[in-house]
């Protein structure tokens, strides 16, 4: 289902989105037309660790827990996303499945996009690989820190 997510100024996901930033309107159009959307209910799963992957999920409204069991069995939480963030973006570039969880921690709303997809527009916009390049050493050096 193509995104319909709209904020109280009828802005898209995409528009609010960092990664997507650089592009022209046309290309967040192109962007927009690749965009499925799904409503979760606080305290819904929204993918577990060992799910295949293959998807970027932008927050569109509301907040997100991602967390991990350790080996003793205790959550341990990664980070709390909310709206214009994203996630699952480490799955886009390899075949390994998600290593993490993903709870709704409100009433949120996702903006969808298919991996395979995205990476054709990453062909033809390098300016969205960038982005993403640029985000994912953003949360790596946070993580080492």
């Amino acid at each position: 289902m193509k995104c319909d997510c709209h904020h109280a100024d009828y802005s898209s996901c995409i528009d609010i989105v960092p990664i997507f930033s650089g592009l022209s309107a046309e290309e967040k159009q192109e962007v927009a037309a690749i965009t499925g959307h799904k409503s979760y209910t606080k305290g819904e799963m929204i993918y577990l660790a060992g799910d295949k992957g293959e998807k970027l999920y932008v927050i569109h409204e509301g907040y997100v827990k991602i967390s991990r069991l350790s080996p003793t069995g205790k959550e341990q939480v990664i980070r709390v996303l909310g709206p214009g963030e994203f996630m699952g973006e480490l799955t886009l570039f390899s075949s390994q499945p998600m290593t993490d969880n993903a709870v709704a921690i409100t009433d949120t709303t996702m903006c969808m996009i298919e991996g395979q997809q995205l990476k054709k527009l990453m062909q033809k916009y390098p300016a969205i690989a960038f982005k993403i390049m640029e985000e994912l050493s953003r949360r790596l050096e946070k993580a080492e820190n």
